[in-house]
């Protein structure tokens, strides 16, 4: 700001001096323009530029005393600028009144300029067109500045009043150009009128010019005006009426051309005295347009008043009113509707510190809202909506890097085909406190909700967020439907076997989390009618540790089963032993094994799944070093107990696998009850599993399965059912008698032991013994890699045992009569006998191994029927084995 300073009293400093000149001439001789050469002269050595005069100058006496100096003047330019002068002037014109002199009173009349042109410059190097007149100046300056005795007045004196009825300058031109920025401007047009310049007076300035620049592009006009009052001795200035238009043709941004209008009105105070400054009643108007966006209008109003004191730094704004409007904007190539939108902004107060970056605003309120707005491609859904946010306090200290926020609020509203659901209203409050330097973050009473959810947590925190991020707080889910939440989002919804699942959800937690751990402390999950609890951490996220202890009262899991169809779906035919697709494909996950670092707990008081009833179920898992436990599983099921140990060793060479499996006392008859409604067996069963395989591939593991597995049957008891060989007929089978129904077949207690080895499952010969005459033995084998069964079950119920022969696999078992074996059989017993026991034996037997297992008797192995055609399906061994046991099972759809 000096230099430009001193360029102005540089050149009003020339000006004074032809003028001054020419009035002390004037008196002497008739012709002030013989004098024009000492004129020229004396200003050529004041500046050492070249200066000429082409016009006449004419003066006044009295009562003015004048001069009045026709052009073209002309101050040439420095060295190095170019033949264009630095100043050009058409005319210049002063005047003073002789009479109030005499008292001390200068009364200057409207100093006139017309047309005059500065020209400034900036060299590449950065020498100014004006930096040798500056030292001629200070040069001179150092030379006549001597000391005035003591006692002497220096100047014009105290008490010297000043008026100057106006000035004018009339079609001005100043030009820049910086060669070393590659900056150019201009201000063309410049006329400037003021009435009545007087200490302490009121003075009328209008002023009115166009704009033109390169680097940026741009071009536009200015028109002030306002009644302006100095008070030199009181150091104020007020400016009342101020009123300013700011026309923009074009300005060049990166996109296009920008064109707009600035249209402000206030009254300005200001005491450099103090450094107090006071803008009234402020109203700001922007109105813009681009080229980028055809057709886009983007306005802008501001309404306030506003105090500053530049010498503290400081500034503040009473009611505050902002508005912004933007219409008909269109993104490039783009066709559809065009966006709109409004933001509205009102404070009632905002102060702070300009240079400390400090601002702070009570009762903020901003309105937002937005029409078919489009994110990212020309092409996408539009969005429309509403945002409306509040606070009762906001502090910002940028430097400190703080921001409070105090009765936070924020409401916003959005539709479209891109909101979840097409339309969604949120809210959320609380207490908002930021700090990036010190990378803190506090919400205290947060409140969110939309969407049918309600999120709360009355205290959230976040430190190291940029560099070691740890938050801590607790968090509540009220309860919502996950159901009606999925609809709303316009999710499908999962479909569950009771359509009244997923209908409430509620959540409840403490959490404590680092960059490498994360803690979750008295956790409540509530879901639909299950209530679960527990505590849960992970640390080490390179090589997680984990922990977890989770109780749950009740959970039915057939709830949340996909829903039965109609349609019967196609079994896929099992894959025959060694062939691709068959069972234990795959291998163990051994490096995420040897990773897993675990220790976790989970009880369950009541649990539903496939309709059978769990209770008291317990389970540990522990994994370290690769070696997986869980030790153990523990459960009650059907009025007997299990315990299941199971664990993998992956940390050897060759990886370790052994199961353990214990059922005391499982109620057979319970089971059949609650799984078939109907129960005509019991038993008390018990299952001993103590196994072991080596190897990394499940086959593998399979093939080398190696240990013991024991089946205890104990008070075994088939109802209804008398196995004497009078109960077979030759052509009906099993036939039962009058009195039957009330009788039983008891088992005695037995055990099917199983030598496991290489996979392969060895049952030696086992008799089962029955209160009747017929009884049973059993042996065989199973391969276990390819599920593979052989067993031969002999029924000992007249003159000879029918061999019932059990093979196919585990999900498809075939059961029929050994016709080699029941051929060698037949020759040693009577022929009558055999038709019956073979039909009676087969239809029993195979029926309860079907009915078990779903399998289905091989066609060879089928006993014959003689049922006229369309009879033999209803008699498969399935229905047989019911019909048998005189249970005629209904048809299935």
């Amino acid at each position: 700001m000096k230099r430009p300073v001193k360029i102005g009293l540089i050149i009003a400093g020339i000006l004074a001096a032809l003028i001054i000149t020419a009035m002390i001439v004037v008196p002497i001789v008739v012709d002030p323009n013989t004098y024009k050469p000492q004129i020229v002269k004396a200003v050529e050595d004041a500046t050492g530029r070249s200066f000429s005069i082409g016009g006449d100058i004419s003066v006044s006496v009295f009562p003015w005393i004048g001069a009045k100096i026709e052009g073209p003047v002309v101050l040439g330019n420095a060295k190095g600028f170019g033949d264009d002068p630095m100043l050009t002037l058409d005319e210049a014109q002063v005047k003073v009144k002789l009479l109030p002199l005499l008292s001390k009173r200068v009364e200057v009349g409207t100093v006139v300029l017309r047309k005059p042109i500065i020209n400034l410059g900036v060299l590449p190097d950065g020498t100014t067109n004006w930096d040798d007149l500056i030292a001629r100046q200070e040069s001179a300056s150092g030379q006549e500045s001597a000391p005035a005795p003591a006692g002497e007045p220096s100047g014009a004196g105290p008490g010297m009043d000043v008026v100057i009825a106006g000035v004018v300058i009339s079609d001005g031109v100043i030009t820049w150009d910086d060669q070393q920025n590659k900056q150019w401007a201009r201000i063309s047009a410049l006329n400037l009128d003021v009435e009545g310049i007087e200490p302490g007076k009121p003075s009328d300035i209008d002023v009115a010019c166009t704009l033109e620049s390169r680097n940026p592009d741009a071009k536009g006009a200015v028109k002030l005006k306002t009644r302006a009052t100095v008070k030199l001795e009181e150091k104020q200035a007020t400016a009342d009426g101020l009123s300013l238009l700011v026309s923009i043709d074009q300005f060049a941004h990166e996109d296009g051309m920008v064109k707009g209008t600035l249209d402000m009105a206030a009254s300005l105070f200001a005491d450099w005295g103090t450094g107090d400054a006071r803008l009234r009643n402020l109203k700001l108007k922007l109105d813009g347009q681009s080229t980028s966006i055809p057709g886009g209008t983007v306005n802008l109003s501001l309404d306030t008043t506003a105090t500053a004191n530049w010498l503290k730094k400081s500034f503040a704004a009473d009611a505050i009113a902002l508005d912004a409007k933007a219409s008909n904007l269109r993104l490039k190539d783009a066709a559809e509707q065009p966006m709109s939108g409004a933001l509205s902004l009102k404070g009632k107060a905002l102060s702070g510190d300009y240079e400390a970056f400090k601002f702070a605003a009570d009762s903020l309120d901003m309105k937002a809202e937005a029409a078919n707005v489009r994110l990212g491609e020309a092409s996408a859904d539009p969005l429309s909506g509403k945002a409306n946010v509040t606070s009762g306090r906001l502090n910002i200290d940028v430097k400190q890097g703080d921001v409070e926020a105090r009765e936070l609020k924020i409401a916003a509203e959005g539709q479209g085909a891109a909101v979840p659901g097409g339309k969604a209203d949120v809210l959320m409050t609380g207490d908002l406190a930021l700090n990036w330097v010190k990378e803190t973050f506090a919400l205290k009473g947060f409140k969110l909700s939309g969407l049918g959810l309600d999120v709360t947590s009355p205290s959230l925190e976040a430190t190291g967020f940029l560099s070691k991020p740890m938050a801590k707080g607790s968090i509540k889910v009220a309860e919502f439907s996950p159901r009606r939440l999925m609809a709303t989002l316009g999710m499908e919804p999962i479909a569950t076997t009771d359509p009244k699942a997923l209908e409430k959800f509620a959540l409840d937690a403490r959490f404590d989390a680092t960059a490498q751990a994360t803690r979750v402390e008295s956790l409540t999950v509530l879901l639909d009618e299950t209530t679960l609890s527990g505590t849960a951490s992970i640390s080490d996220m390179t090589k997680p540790v984990m922990t977890f202890d989770f109780k749950a009262d009740a959970i039915n899991v057939d709830r949340y089963m996909p829903p039965k169809t109609d349609k019967k779906a196609e079994p896929a035919p099992a894959p025959r032993p060694g062939e691709p697709g068959a069972p234990q494909e795959g291998e163990l996950p051994v490096e995420q094994l040897k990773q897993m670092d675990i220790d976790g707990k989970v009880a369950i008081d009541r649990i539903t799944m496939y309709k059978i009833p769990l209770r008291n179920v317990t389970m540990q898992l522990l994994a370290k070093n690769g070696v997986v436990k869980v030790d153990p599983i523990g459960l009650e099921i059907f009025g007997g107990k299990l315990t299941l140990n199971a664990m993998t060793d992956v940390s050897r060479p060759t990886p370790l696998s052994n199961l353990g499996l214990k059922v005391v006392a499982l109620d057979l008859d319970q089971a059949l009850m609650t799984l078939t409604g109907k129960s005509t067996a019991g038993a008390k069963l018990g299952l001993d599993v103590n196994l072991a395989g080596n190897g990394a591939q499940y086959r593998r593991i399979m093939e080398t399965l190696s240990g013991k597995l024991s089946l205890l049957v104990q008070d075994g008891v088939y109802r209804g059912v008398v196995l004497e060989p009078d109960r077979f007929d030759p052509e009906k089978g099993y036939v039962p008698k009058p009195g039957d129904e009330s009788r039983n077949t008891e088992l005695r207690d037995f055990n099917l032991n199983f030598d496991v080895a290489n996979g392969m499952a060895r049952l030696p010969k086992t008799d089962i013994k029955t209160s009747g005459p017929a009884d049973i033995a059993i042996r065989g084998q199973s391969y276990i890699p390819d599920q593979a069964l052989d067993f031969l079950l002999d029924a000992n119920v007249g003159p000879f045992s029918v061999p019932v022969a059990l093979k196919g696999t585990y999900d498809n078992v075939q059961a029929g009569v050994d016709s080699a074996e029941l051929a060698k059989r037949i020759l040693r017993a009577p022929l009558s006998a055999v038709e019956g026991v073979v039909g009676g034996v087969g239809g029993v037997i195979g029926g309860a191994i079907g009915t078990i297992t779903g399998g289905n008797q091989t066609k060879e192995e089928q006993p014959k029927s003689d049922a006229p055609a369309g009879q033999e399906k209803q008699d498969d061994p399935v229905r047989g084995f019911f019909r048998g046991l005189g249970l005629e099972p209904k048809p299935s759809n």
